[in-house]
C-alpha cells in the first residue's frame, strides 16, 4: 500500500496500526490477532493509542469547522456522537 501523499521511508509499525486501527475500533479485535508480531509491539501498540486519540480530537475540529448554515446541526451531532463513542473507546483502554 502507498500513500502517496506522505510518501516517505517510515515505521512499519505505524502502517501495521494504521491498517489494523479500523478493526481493532469497530469489530474489537486485538491487534495481535491481526499483525503477528513480537519485535513491533510497543511501537504498534504506541501508534494505535496515537490514532485513537487522533480520532477523538479530529471530531472536535470537524464540528467547530462545520461553518453551513444548513449542516451545522448534523454535522455537530453527528460529530458530538463520534467524539463521545472515541473517547470511550480510548478511556476504557488506557484510561
Amino acid at each position: 500500500m502507498l500513500d502517496w501523499d506522505g510518501l516517505a521511508i517510515g515505521d512499519p509499525a505505524e502502517d501495521y496500526a494504521t491498517v489494523a486501527f479500523p478493526l481493532l475500533f469497530r469489530c474489537g479485535k486485538d491487534w495481535r490477532d491481526i499483525i503477528p508480531s513480537e519485535s513491533l509491539g510497543a511501537r504498534i501498540d504506541l501508534y494505535v493509542r496515537a490514532i485513537a486519540l487522533d480520532s477523538v480530537i479530529d471530531a472536535l475540529a470537524d464540528w467547530v469547522e462545520c461553518d453551513v448554515p444548513e449542516w451545522i446541526e448534523q454535522v455537530r451531532q453527528r460529530k458530538h456522537a463520534e467524539h463521545v463513542t472515541h473517547l470511550a473507546w480510548y478511556l476504557e483502554r488506557w484510561g
